[in-house]
């Protein structure tokens, strides 16, 4: 007999600066993160206690100096760069009949491993 499973997703993203490195300033570089999770410029200015025009131009400043179109096209470019690291998970957790959430929750943990994105550099 074939019992029901309901399946949970939970995902996650986690993104890093690269330090030390040759393109960015590193009030340019603070700002990659949030908008790499989607925040806009206004939260930006607001978690990092800045005013939103600083934040603005610390985009603009670096979007200029990577040659990005908008703000897709820099996060793209400075994860091909190495500037920006982005770790992705996503956790599966089995709801079946007879065991409750906590203990899915702990099977499903051992067996999963956050995933890293990287990007592989083209030998021109």
């Amino acid at each position: 007999m074939v019992q029901a499973a309901h399946f949970k997703g939970v995902f996650g993203m986690k993104a890093e600066v690269v330090k030390n490195n040759p393109f960015l300033t590193p009030k340019e570089t603070g700002n990659l993160p949030f908008l790499a999770k989607g925040d806009s410029p206004r939260q930006i200015s607001e978690l990092r206690c800045r005013s939103i025009i600083t934040v603005r131009r610390q985009i603009e400043s670096a979007r200029e100096k990577l040659g990005a179109k908008n703000v897709a096209h820099l996060i793209a470019i400075a994860i091909q760069k190495g500037i920006l690291n982005i770790s992705i998970w996503l956790l599966m957790v089995v709801s079946v009949p007879g065991i409750d959430d906590d203990q899915a929750a702990r099977v499903s943990r051992t067996r999963l491993r956050p995933v890293r994105i990287r990007t592989v550099r083209r030998k021109d």
